[in-house]
């Protein structure tokens, strides 16, 4: 039987609560890799675009999509919608980086760099998730 708070939450909906916001991000998160993954497929191997322009729309089209469900629907934040995108962007950039960087220092060694891009993912998921949460989604009253 699951636990009660004193609110007369379970336990399960405390972690909900409390983790909503990062667990509705990761879904998102997740969403929006499988359109980058999906458009560069389509894009580069069907249509024979350019690498770099297929990858330059793929990531652009992702960034889009995370933004708009990360306001409407996990945060809830649409006051300000340009300034928060450009936040959202600008942290977009800043995991990218974050990524060749990790990815950097893990193929100096054995690892070949799709085992480091592994590595990266949960070190940028963090790091953008508390950037935005803080930064680019936070409710004007706080």
């Amino acid at each position: 039987m699951l636990e009660t708070t004193a609110a007369g939450d379970t336990g399960f909906q405390a972690l909900w609560r409390k983790y909503k916001n990062l667990l509705m991000y990761g879904a998102i998160g997740a969403s929006a890799v499988v359109i980058d993954l999906g458009l560069f497929v389509v894009l580069h191997e069907v249509m024979d675009v350019n690498v770099w322009v297929s990858h330059s729309v793929s990531v652009g089209v992702a960034v889009v999509w995370s933004f708009l469900l990360n306001a409407f629907f996990n945060f809830g934040t649409t006051d300000r919608l340009w300034m928060r995108f450009v936040s959202f962007a600008t942290v977009s950039f800043i995991g990218y980086l974050v990524g060749l960087a990790v990815i950097a220092i893990v193929t100096s060694g054995d690892i070949g760099g799709t085992p480091a891009k592994v590595i990266s993912l949960p070190i940028v998921f963090i790091t953008q998730y508390l950037l935005n949460s803080r930064i680019s989604f936070r409710s004007a009253d706080a």
